[in-house]
């Protein structure tokens, strides 16, 4: 599965221009380090040739999966569970201000550098098996620090 999705990066930077139609990759996927027990977000960015949606995920380090996006509220937002996450033609990003998949009761504590399983599943396309880095919680502050 790897293979394939280094395959599409490499064409798609060779010709230079977006993603075949039906193409999906996913790059940075990056976790926050937490103890056993713990909730963690997964974030990550997600290039495709065309409108898809992720609708889930599965993570065996995880007693649960769910996909949470940001709902505007009052001028602000909250942070609320979706049944799928809208994947747009060219690059939908995953952070911590946005929509993320979040991991519940992780079965083991997660720490930095090391790599967990995910499997994200999509309306489309075939389901995408990645390895996710955990980092230490300040590379994900700074994530927030670069949101627009």
């Amino acid at each position: 599965m790897a293979t394939t999705a280094v395959l599409v990066v490499a064409l798609t930077a060779a010709c230079g221009g977006a993603p075949p139609a039906g193409s999906v990759t996913i790059t940075g996927p990056v976790v926050g380090e937490v103890p056993r027990g713990a909730d963690a977000a997964v974030y990550f960015e997600v290039e495709s040739g065309g409108s898809d949606a992720i609708v889930g995920a599965v993570a065996p380090g995880a007693a649960g999966v769910s996909l949470h996006e940001l709902r505007p509220v009052d001028g602000g937002g909250i942070m609320l569970p979706s049944d799928r996450i809208t994947v747009d033609r060219g690059i939908t990003r995953l952070s911590p201000m946005g929509s993320h998949i979040m991991l519940s009761d992780v079965r083991e504590p997660l720490v930095a550098g090391d790599r967990i399983a995910l499997t994200i599943e999509f309306d489309r396309h075939t389901p995408i098996e990645i390895d996710v880095t955990v980092v230490p919680l300040h590379e994900l502050a700074e994530l927030i620090e670069r949101e627009p």
